[in-house]
C-alpha cells in the first residue's frame, strides 16, 4: 500500500543523537512528511512571507501547515531528501547554545526501488532566536550496490531551485541562465516582478547557473516522484538532463505544466543541453 503522507504529533523528539552536554534535542511540536508533497520545498527556515508565497504557488495550494502559525512563538523548518521511489526518512533537530547553532539531522533510508523519488516535510519548533544559524546534515542509510565502472562517472552536481513564476517559459520551452544580467532580462515585467528582482540576492551566479524547462506533465501540480540527473557526455561541453516522474492517473483539466529549474555549477564554457524525459508507470 502506498503511503501518501504522515501527520505526526511528538511530545519529545523521538531519536536521541549522541551529543555533548551543550548540544540538546529540540522539542518538535508538529510535523508532516510525504513522498507526494505537491510542491518543492528547500532546506530552510520558513518565515511568514515565505509561507504565504508557498500557499500562493498553485503547486503548493494544499501545503499542509495550519492556516495560522504564531511566528512570534514558533519557527517552521522545511526539508527535502532525494532517493528512490520508496524513500523513507526521519528528521530531528538539536541546538548547540554555545555555538548558537541549530542542526537539522535528516536520515534518508533506501527503499530498494529502482526509480527515483524524494521525501519532503516540515517541522514546527519554538522560535529560533535572533543570531542563531541553522545547518542541515543528511545521513543516507543503505543503497543499491554500485556496479564497477558505472558509479557516478560524468555526474554533475545539481539540485532543484525555485524560480517558478519569475521567468516566463512557453510549452516545452527551456532556458539556461548563467548571469544576473540574463536573469533580469528574462524575468516577468508585470506588477508581480518585484519579488523576482529581490530574489537575485539568493542566486549566486559566481558559483551557479540555472537551467529551466517547462514540462507538459499532465499533472495540476508537481509531478509525483519527480527526479532528475545531469551528466556530461560526448565531450566536456554537453549536458544530458534525464528527467523522470510517475505517469499521472488521468489528465488534469487545468493547465498541466510544471516549471523545473535545476541549479548547476557555473562554468566559463557554453554548454549544449540534451533533455530526455521518462514517464514511469
Amino acid at each position: 500500500m502506498r503511503v501518501v503522507g504522515i501527520l505526526f504529533l511528538l511530545i519529545f523528539a523521538g531519536f536521541v543523537y549522541p551529543q555533548a552536554e551543550e548540544n540538546r534535542d529540540v522539542l518538535i511540536y508538529t510535523g508532516y512528511q510525504s513522498r507526494s508533497f505537491g510542491c518543492f520545498v528547500k532546506n530552510e527556515v520558513v518565515d511568514v512571507n515565505r509561507l504565504n508565497n508557498l500557499r500562493k504557488d498553485r503547486d503548493c495550494a494544499n501545503f499542509p501547515v495550519a492556516e495560522y502559525i504564531d511566528f512570534d512563538k514558533y519557527s517552521i523548518v522545511t526539508y527535502t531528501m532525494r532517493g528512490d521511489c520508496k524513500i523513507s526518512g526521519s528528521a530531528t533537530i538539536t541546538v548547540d547554545q554555545s555555538a548558537r547553532l541549530y542542526t537539522v539531522h535528516l536520515s534518508n533510508y533506501w527503499g530498494r526501488c529502482r526509480s527515483g523519488g524524494s521525501l519532503s516535510g516540515w517541522l514546527q519548533i519554538s522560535k529560533i532566536p535572533e543570531g542563531y544559524d541553522v545547518e542541515f546534515e543528511e545521513n543516507k542509510i543503505g543503497g543499491p550496490p554500485v556496479k564497477e565502472g558505472l558509479s557516478t562517472q560524468g555526474l554533475v552536481e545539481s539540485e532543484e531551485s525555485d524560480l517558478k513564476g519569475c521567468v516566463q517559459l512557453g510549452l516545452n520551452d527551456r532556458k539556461y541562465i548563467s548571469s544576473e544580467s540574463e536573469y533580469l532580462a528574462w524575468i516577468r515585467k508585470d506588477a508581480q516582478a518585484a519579488p523576482c528582482k529581490t530574489m537575485t540576492g539568493n542566486l549566486d551566479f559566481s558559483k551557479y547557473a540555472y537551467f529551466g524547462i517547462n514540462l507538459n506533465t499532465g499533472y495540476c501540480r508537481r509531478p509525483d516522484e519527480l527526479d532528475f540527473r545531469v551528466r556530461e557526455f560526448g565531450g566536456s561541453r554537453n549536458y544530458l538532463v534525464a528527467i523522470s516522474y510517475r505517469k499521472p492517473v488521468g489528465i488534469c483539466r487545468a493547465l498541466s505544466q510544471y516549471q523545473l529549474w535545476i541549479r548547476l555549477p557555473q562554468t566559463t564554457q557554453k554548454y549544449s543541453t540534451v533533455v530526455r524525459i521518462h514517464r514511469r508507470k
